[in-house]
């Protein structure tokens, strides 16, 4: 059934969800998918700072007690993409760095058949997230947007997200796999990213290097 911490959530009480926490109620038990992350991505319909900061809390104590559960586990990458649509990316980027299970899954994650957290961040100009996700190898190459298709860098160009597209390219130049190395100012060009940029932001972009 459901656990106070849900029952928290469910009814907004922000303020008894972060007292559970601080008393060692732990977030990953419940009905349905289990994390309570799930609860606040499905009840919350209002996201505020106060919300942002509780969903870390409970994101650093999943990982606190060595992270998800069996099951809740092989779905994180796709409750990372939903935390930063729902725009808690800051809970996202707390299990990146304070999970090994998570950071695991990043690496071994089937792309480009799953959902890509890195897409996500990218698309919401999460600068913070992606720069996390690059540092631990998460996939460059292979994500693709399943109703689009387009790869990460297109994605970047398409929402303008240029923070993101120079840690992008930033990376894949500092890269010695063939995989990263397509993105390349050639793959840049040919999906029209030198083109859509304007002065100040290419000046700013080769900057950067």
């Amino acid at each position: 059934g459901s656990s106070p911490l849900h029952l928290a959530v469910c009814g907004g009480h922000l303020h008894i969800l972060t007292v559970l926490l601080q008393k060692g109620a732990d977030p990953r038990y419940g009905k349905g998918k289990g994390s309570v992350l799930h609860s606040m991505i499905d009840h919350v319909t209002t996201v505020t700072d106060e919300w942002r900061d509780a969903a870390v809390l409970v994101a650093k104590a999943v990982s606190e007690r060595g992270g998800f559960l069996r099951g809740d586990g092989d779905g994180c990458c796709a409750l990372m993409c939903r935390l930063v649509e729902k725009g808690m990316a800051s809970a996202a980027l707390e299990l990146v760095w304070s999970s090994g299970q998570v950071r695991d899954k990043l690496r071994t994650h089937p792309y480009p058949t799953a959902p890509s957290p890195l897409l996500s961040a990218v698309r919401h100009n999460e600068d913070r997230l992606v720069r996390a996700l690059l540092s631990v190898d998460c996939d460059v190459a292979s994500p693709r947007c399943p109703i689009t298709q387009r790869t990460v860098v297109q994605t970047a160009v398409r929402y303008s997200s240029w923070e993101c597209l120079a840690l992008l390219w930033a990376h894949a130049t500092a890269s010695t796999s063939p995989q990263e190395a397509l993105l390349d100012a050639h793959q840049l060009a040919s999906c029209g990213a030198l083109g859509a940029m304007n002065g100040v932001h290419l000046t700013w972009l080769l900057s950067t290097f």
